[in-house]
C-alpha cells in the first residue's frame, strides 16, 4: 500500500556502513509507526529479522554505481562522475518521496541524508539528523549540509552539543 495524504509514514534513512549500524540502533521505533526504511545498502531486504517491521525498502544507489565506475578514474573525471551520480541521486529521493510523502525523516547520514532531507522538506516532512557517534569535536560534512534546514539534531556525546548548540544530547545509538 502505498501513502495517502495525511499518512504517518516515518523514513528511516542511513547509508551502508556504519551508518547504517547506527540507524538499526532506533530499531525499537520501526513497528511504532508506518516506516520506509530508505538506504543505499543492497543487502538490506525484508527477509533480515530487524527488517520485517518496515512497510516498504526503498533504494537510493546511484552513488554506490558511480563508485563502483569511478574506480581508476582521474580525479577530475571523478568529481564530474560523482556530480552527475549525485544529481541522480537527487531523482531517486524525489520519487521515494513523491511515492510515500513522508511525514517524518529520521537519518544518520551520510551522504543520502542531504538529497532525502531537501526532497522531504519540498514535500512537507519534517527531518531529524542525528551526527555520527564517531564525530566528537567537529561537524561531518553531511552535519553542515543538512543543519540548517533540519527541524532537529541530536548527537550522541555531550561534546557536540558546543558545536550543535542546537542540538539535543541522545547519548549513543550503538
Amino acid at each position: 500500500m502505498m501513502a495517502t495524504k495525511g499518512n504517518k509514514v516515518v523514513m528511516f534513512a542511513g547509508s551502508q556502513g556504519g551508518h547504517y549500524v547506527e540507524l538499526m540502533g532506533l530499531r525499537s521505533l520501526f513497528n511504532r509507526y508506518q516506516s520506509v526504511l530508505v538506504t543505499d545498502n543492497l543487502n538490506a531486504t525484508k527477509d533480515k529479522p530487524v527488517l520485517t517491521c518496515f512497510k516498504a525498502i526503498e533504494y537510493s544507489v546511484a552513488m554506490v554505481k558511480s563508485r563502483e565506475k569511478r574506480a581508476g578514474t582521474s580525479k577530475r573525471q571523478s568529481r564530474l562522475a560523482a556530480s552527475i551520480s549525485y544529481l541522480k541521486m537527487f531523482r531517486e529521493c524525489w520519487k521515494i518521496c513523491a511515492r510515500w510523502k513522508p511525514a517524518v525523516i529520521v537519518s544518520t547520514g551520510s551522504y543520502i541524508a542531504v538529497p532525502l532531507f531537501l526532497c522531504g522538506k519540498m514535500h512537507g516532512a519534517k527531518t531529524i539528523f542525528i551526527e555520527s557517534n564517531a564525530k566528537v569535536y567537529q561537524k561531518t560534512m553531511t552535519g553542515i549540509l543538512v543543519e540548517r534546514f533540519s527541524d532537529k539534531i541530536y548527537v550522541q556525546w555531550p561534546e557536540m552539543l558546543k558545536i550543535y548548540p542546537q542540538a539535543e544530547y541522545y547519548g549513543p545509538l550503538i
